[in-house]
């Protein structure tokens, strides 16, 4: 097989090529004369498109071995030249053999070779020169770079006699023989003198196994054809048969058949033979042991007893000592490694009484340290128990005291909103005390949720979402404000972001707008890019999805000193303090939410450069949800008519809560009464019979929750729809409202379309809404651009923009922009309504980030 590789790696290589195939003799009868012992008894090469051959080798003339090279071609006149030396070769004389019906097509290792692409052997056939002598090959086409044809073909040819005499050659057992069968069962060859190849009428004729006259080479061939073994070449274990009576071992090797050669080796060795030698092993080992058994019985009777005694007494004596008894030493006069032993032994017993005495006393020192150590622990958990209930109570009870002075204050300021008698003055000012409360609410809001995190009282709401709308959101949500101060703002997310995932979407929102509203508030120049990615990580041999967050910025950046400070409660960075802006809260609830969706958070920061933080957590992909359609927001000014006239109690130990659904509702055309805790509650609820209740849950003389429970268990107090109004921000208050029966809750501060959506929920009642005219059609607005417009147009041109930019050339920004192609007509408009506004520093902000340096 090497042989032929090594004449296409020449050819490859180009140190010998097929044109001048004269300069192959040398090499060749070099190759024949280092492998003519491995049983090669010819080696070929020809030339395909012209029909060249040269070969080395040997033949039998008249019983006489020839050795050297042949040649065929057009030096020849294509006559067969053979057995020449290669000095002869150079002048064609001295031909031993010469012929002249030497046909190429015609030669069955040319004809495989031509049909394949790779080293194929070729199965038994006459030789050409030799008619009484049969070989075979392997053959393979050579090929030339750049050209997909073969452009020639080797072949190393291998006398069948050869491996005849091989199988001969080995001795298996007393009997056993080796024969080689193709896949047609016929003989290929034996290890008893048997012909296996015939020529009759000039074609050859193989012997078929089951017609051999050798009775075990016909009886396993026949026994292999019967049998359910289908193809030979499956045959590969070694398996016990029986023929005859008698019973056989048989092993067969596939030998060629990735060349598709399919030959397979059998040998077959008769059990007796196998075991005979078994047996006479067996019979010498048994001998032997017995008289190495007698030897071993003598010696161990004679040492037996000079060894055991002393062992015997070190074991009475450790069974004492183990009883406790270390008074007992033991007495020997042997100074062997047994009276060492000894003497070790009473020392040891000796120490091991003293350790014992330190140990008891150590053991009463400790157990009195372990008791008291327990008693502290146990008061340190009592203590740590009271004061997790008591950070519980002190929330709900801040929580409640904070949000309901906040719930009139937001709720009276948008009922004057919606009076359009206010002068413009009036309503600004309004509007600030609605921003200002909107304000407080939210650091309210950020304090309550880290003491909740700390207390391990919040807990993920994972539901299925839409990311994508999510993150629209956001970005509708910043838009204004980047606009407002001149900034970009891009949205980045990869292609393979999934849309639907199941995660906490309320607290991711809370999250992003909170690093995003920080990179607008320190951001003067420039702009803020949030990036969005998605990717599959292993975390303890587990595979996870995950989504990647990057918000990065071009603000006044943060020092290294601060960054380890980053995110403590309460602390504020040199640029914080500087902007009189925040609490120090926002960074720290956003690594607190982040730890609690199993995700990490970290920033990188550089001053003057600007910020970048960068979250991730897991997720699970979720399926696809409908959400409802944004809808413009109208103001609700009355009910339908034709619709029953509805009963509705407030019921809040503060007036001014009462006072504020009472403004809201009753010029609506609800009816509306107000109790100031539960009692009253009760008292109304059983004499006016409302349809729907609003319940503080916290009230005096009677709280909500009792209440509520007294109204509900009776059949009357299942008809009436009860939603709870609470200002607490713990889990669990809202299990505790399910469990007593409210049919919904509403959190202080609320909405005024919080109080609407409820009543059409629960109530089915009909509004009447303000129209809203639609304003007339205006011109279609330029486009502001982002530096994302700008990456379709080549670097050159963005040099070019950005130097002119810089320079306050106009005319050649004028000129730059006629090459802006038709198809990027927004570019095209957007640039030149920059130029005419004299907006060269935005094109140069625009366009720096894209210029690669």
């Amino acid at each position: 097989m090497q042989i032929v590789r090594n004449h296409q790696s020449l050819i490859t290589s180009g140190v010998l090529n097929l044109e001048d195939i004269d300069q192959w003799l040398p090499y060749l009868f070099d190759q024949y004369q280092t492998n003519r012992f491995n049983a090669v008894t010819g080696i070929q090469l020809v030339n395909v498109n012209n029909g060249e051959y040269r070969g080395a080798g040997q033949a039998y003339l008249n019983d006489v071995l020839l050795e050297g090279v042949a040649i065929h071609g057009v030096s020849t006149n294509f006559r067969y030249l053979g057995f020449l030396t290669l000095e002869d070769a150079e002048n064609l004389t001295n031909a031993k053999i010469d012929l002249p019906n030497f046909i190429l097509e015609e030669r069955s290792w040319y004809k495989k070779a031509i049909t394949h692409q790779n080293e194929v052997w070729v199965d038994v056939y006459q030789r050409f020169i030799n008619r009484n002598r049969f070989s075979i090959a392997l053959s393979r086409p050579l090929y030339v770079p750049g050209v997909d044809a073969p452009q020639g073909v080797s072949a190393v040819q291998l006398d069948i006699r050869n491996l005849q005499k091989f199988l001969e050659s080995l001795k298996i057992g007393r009997t056993g023989q080796a024969f080689i069968l193709d896949k047609a069962g016929q003989v290929v060859a034996t290890s008893i003198q048997e012909p296996t190849i015939f020529i009759e009428n000039d074609n050859i004729r193989r012997l078929n196994g089951i017609k051999s006259e050798n009775l075990l080479t016909r009886q396993v061939s026949k026994h292999l054809e019967n049998s359910n073994y289908g193809n030979l070449l499956t045959y590969q274990s070694i398996n016990l048969i029986e023929l005859n009576h008698e019973k056989y071992y048989i092993k067969s090797l596939n030998l060629t058949e990735q060349y598709e050669l399919s030959w397979q080796l059998f040998v077959i060795i008769p059990q007796d033979d196998f075991m005979a030698e078994i047996k006479a092993s067996t019979r010498q080992t048994i001998f032997i042991s017995l008289i190495a058994l007698g030897g071993a019985i003598l010696i161990g009777s004679m040492t037996a007893h000079w060894v055991t005694q002393p062992i015997l007494r070190l074991n009475k004596a450790a069974q004492e000592l183990a009883k406790g008894n270390w008074e007992k030493p033991i007495l020997t006069r042997r100074n062997d490694e047994l009276g060492q032993l000894t003497v070790s032994y009473n020392i040891m017993a000796q120490q091991l009484k003293q350790m014992f005495s330190e140990l008891q006393t150590v053991n009463i020192q400790l157990e009195k340290k372990v008791k008291e150590r327990t008693s502290d622990l146990a008061e340190a958990k009592d203590k740590a128990e009271v004061a997790n209930q008591a950070k519980s109570t002190f929330l709900a009870n801040m929580s409640h005291e904070l949000r309901s002075p906040l719930n009139a204050i937001l709720g009276f300021s948008q009922l004057m909103l919606n009076d359009s008698d206010l002068d413009e003055e009036t309503q600004e000012n309004i509007e600030t005390i609605y921003r200002s409360g909107q304000y407080l609410l939210t650091l309210i809001n950020q304090v309550l949720d880290l003491s909740k995190i700390e207390a391990g009282k919040m807990l993920l709401e994972i539901e299925t979402f839409d990311l994508h709308y999510l993150l629209k959101e956001v970005e509708g949500l910043f838009e204004i404000t980047a606009e407002s101060k001149g900034l970009y703002f891009y949205l980045e997310p990869s292609g393979n972001v999934p849309q639907y995932i199941q995660s906490d979407p309320l607290k991711l929102r809370q999250v992003l707008i909170n690093l995003l509203s920080n990179a607008f508030k320190f951001t003067q120049v420039g702009g803020v890019s949030l990036c969005v990615r998605y990717d599959k990580t292993k975390q303890d041999n587990i595979e996870q999805d995950r989504l990647f967050f990057r918000v990065t910025d071009t603000g006044l950046g943060i020092s290294s000193a601060e960054i380890n400070d980053l995110f403590t409660p309460f602390t504020q960075t040199t640029t914080g303090k500087n902007a009189q802006e925040g609490t120090g809260l926002g960074l720290s609830l956003c690594q607190k939410i982040v730890q609690l969706m199993q995700g990490k958070i970290t920033v990188c920061s550089q001053v003057g450069a600007g910020t970048t933080f960068e979250f991730n957590f897991p997720i699970t992909l979720g399926v696809e949800v409908a959400h409802l359609p944004d809808l413009p927001c109208r103001r609700v000014i009355g009910l339908e008519p034709n619709q029953p006239t509805y009963r509705l109690l407030a019921v809040d130990d503060k007036p001014v809560n009462c006072q504020l659904l009472v403004k809201l509702l009753k010029p609506l055309g609800f009816e509306v009464k107000t109790a100031h805790n539960g009692e009253e509650a009760i008292a109304i609820w059983e004499t006016w019979s409302p349809h729907l209740i609003w319940m503080d849950m916290r009230m005096p003389v009677l709280d909500g929750y009792a209440a509520t429970q007294k109204i509900k268990s009776s059949p009357k107090g299942n008809a009436t729809i009860i939603i709870a109004l609470t200002a607490s921000v713990l889990g669990e208050e809202r299990n505790i409202i399910d469990v007593i029966g409210c049919d919904d809750f509403v959190r202080k501060p609320f909405q005024e379309n919080q109080i609407i959506q409820m009543l059409e929920k629960h109530l089915g009642v009909y509004f009447l809404y303000e129209t809203i005219l639609e304003k007339p059609a205006q011109a279609k607005k330029i486009k502001d651009l982002t530096s994302l417009d700008f990456k379709a147009m080549p670097q050159d041109w963005l040099v070019l923009v950005y130097r002119a930019s810089v320079d306050l050339e106009e005319e050649e920004l004028v000129e730059l922009i006629e090459q802006i192609p038709a198809t990027q007509s927004e570019l095209s408009q957007g640039l030149s309504e920059l130029v005419l506004q004299y907006r060269f520093d935005k094109i140069r902000l625009l366009v720096e980030p894209l210029i690669t340096l």
